[in-house]
């Protein structure tokens, strides 16, 4: 099967349109269209041959496009069916600061009350040691 120069030269800008379209260059399209009329024109000059291999190289880029427009299709899909997991450790990591800091504020209170225990164990002895001396120095004067 063989293209006229025309339907040829109609491919080739369409194709490059295509793969414009589908890079999101929005901003470059309208310089973009001359210099791909330009081009086409280039290369209307040339022999059928550079014309194929320029068809192929575009045919390429837009294989090229598509395969990335379905590798990030797929990474949305993998993004989205994590984010319920994400959600969950989310929560566990919330739930996990909120122990911590209960668990911090019972161990300030656990050292103040072994502060105050150990406090009143030294008043305990320093009042047995005390009354033991008083009882030793009433024993020893003759008074009991």
């Amino acid at each position: 099967m063989t293209l006229t120069r025309d339907a040829l030269l109609i491919c080739i800008k369409y194709s490059i349109l295509f793969c414009l379209y589908n890079s999101g260059r929005s901003g470059l399209r309208s310089s973009s269209y001359q210099q791909q009329d330009v081009q086409i024109q280039v290369l209307a000059t040339h022999d059928p041959e550079s014309i194929h291999d320029r068809n192929a190289q575009i045919r390429k880029v837009e294989a090229d496009v598509v395969e990335l427009s379905h590798v990030f299709t797929d990474i949305l899909d993998l993004t989205k069916e994590q984010a319920p997991s994400i959600e969950a450790i989310d929560n566990y990591v919330a739930g996990a600061r909120t122990k911590v800091e209960d668990a911090k504020s019972e161990l300030i209170k656990a050292e103040k009350r072994q502060a105050a225990d150990t406090m009143k164990k030294c008043w305990f002895l320093g009042l047995l040691l005390l009354f033991l001396v008083v009882i030793f120095l009433a024993y020893h004067y003759g008074l009991l």
